[in-house]
């Protein structure tokens, strides 16, 4: 209770009440980065290899390339082999949609924190062209890793 002096809310001090308010923010805080480090973990990113037709295909599958219902992904590195000459376009859903990353030559690509994100039921699609495939491969093979997260928690996975 208040002495009459300092300002109040309902009989109970101003100070009083921003320190609850400011306790309960931090709480909040702390639960939620816990809550996101204990149900975050990478997911391989694994997929066959691109069929390729007179140095062209694509590869588009909707289980595996992208997270599920309810998850997102932070794709974290891709990896692309077993050419020697062409390029790998990723897309977002459909070849042609939103581009995402462009393979220039086969190599390993790493992505920063929420660079490349998945929403749930996103799907990345592989596009190859000019192709030249390297001994040992009928096609491109695609490979990697990303974090996975429920879709509540891309906020504070953000942060």
């Amino acid at each position: 209770m208040t002495t009459g002096t300092e300002p109040s809310v309902g009989g109970f001090s101003l100070a009083g009440l921003v320190a609850i308010g400011d306790k309960y923010r931090e709480d909040r805080i702390a639960k939620s980065g816990k809550k996101l480090y204990e149900s975050m973990h990478q997911v391989p990113i694994s997929a066959p290899q691109i069929p390729i037709t007179a140095g062209a295909g694509t590869l588009q599958i909707y289980d595996g390339l992208g997270p599920t219902t309810g998850f997102c992904w932070s794709v974290r590195m891709l990896n692309a082999q077993g050419f020697s000459a062409g390029t790998i376009n990723v897309y977002r859903n459909i070849s042609g949609g939103e581009l995402l990353f462009t393979f220039p030559q086969a190599g390993t690509f790493t992505f920063g924190r929420g660079e490349m994100m998945l929403q749930p039921d996103d799907t990345m699609v592989f596009v190859a062209t000019g192709i030249t495939t390297t001994t040992g491969f009928n096609g491109p093979q695609i490979g990697g890793r990303a974090d996975c997260f429920i879709q509540e928690l891309q906020p504070e996975y953000l942060m």
